[in-house]
């Protein structure tokens, strides 16, 4: 008869062999010796080559295992953008004066001192020394009048053409009447800028084109205006 199947494997304890008995039931004699702490039982070679057998088979098994990368976004700080301290640009509008000495409008209605046709001769000399005297007068608009006054911050009529004279070295007396009597009349047709305007208690320079400036009130002022009624033209000739 075949023998039955060898049982399942049991703990190397379990599975280590009887001790050999003598007759009598002892232990046996003569090349048996006991077995030793550290023997392996027969058999328990196979179990254990069979679990590090099932060991090397799960290790590539784990090894193999991808871990998923988490990727994290790097930490960037927000660029804050800052405008620079731009200094406010102020435009300033630029203001143009014109110059006392001359003035456009009344350079326009002026014009240049011409000696007309017929008109007694007068000398370049002459002619140089009363366009002075225009434009000390044109300089002059707007400043006021007083009693007395002879410049350079008011006049009177006669201080009025008594310091545009000075300049071209004419010496006239502070009043209207005496200048008046020093000049000679002419006609209106013959006088040219920088004669003088006289009347009854005063005194101016023509400019031409019916025109004058005179110290005339102090409402007035040194004032451009036109030669009204009952004034007449002289010329001084000393």
């Amino acid at each position: 008869m075949s023998e039955p199947p060898a049982p399942a494997a049991e703990p190397a304890a379990q599975l280590a062999p009887a001790a050999p008995t003598g007759d009598a039931g002892g232990p046996a004699t003569g090349d048996a010796r006991p077995a030793a702490a550290g023997d392996v039982p027969a058999g328990a070679g196979s179990l254990l080559a069979d679990a590090l057998a099932m060991r090397r088979e799960a290790a590539p098994a784990a090894r193999s295992v991808v871990r998923p990368v988490i990727h994290r976004p790097a930490a960037h700080r927000p660029v804050i953008h800052r405008p620079a301290a731009h200094r406010p640009v102020i435009h300033r509008p630029v203001v143009h004066r014109p110059a006392l000495a001359v003035r456009p409008v009344l350079a326009a209605r002026t014009g240049p001192v011409v000696q007309r046709r017929g008109a007694p001769a007068v000398s370049a000399i002459r002619l140089a020394a009363m366009r002075r005297v225009v434009a000390f007068a044109r300089s002059q608009v707007g400043k006021p009048y007083r009693s007395g006054g002879i410049g350079m911050r008011a006049f009177d009529c006669s201080g009025f053409t008594m310091r545009a004279y000075s300049l071209v070295g004419v010496r006239l007396p502070h009043s209207s009447g005496r200048q008046a009597a020093r000049a000679r009349t002419i006609p209106w047709s013959h006088a040219l800028p920088g004669d003088l305007v006289v009347g009854p208690g005063h005194v101016g320079i023509y400019m031409g084109r019916g025109r004058m400036i005179d110290a005339g009130t102090s409402r007035t002022g040194v004032v451009y205006r036109k030669v009204y009624r009952g004034l007449r033209t002289a010329r001084l000739y000393s």
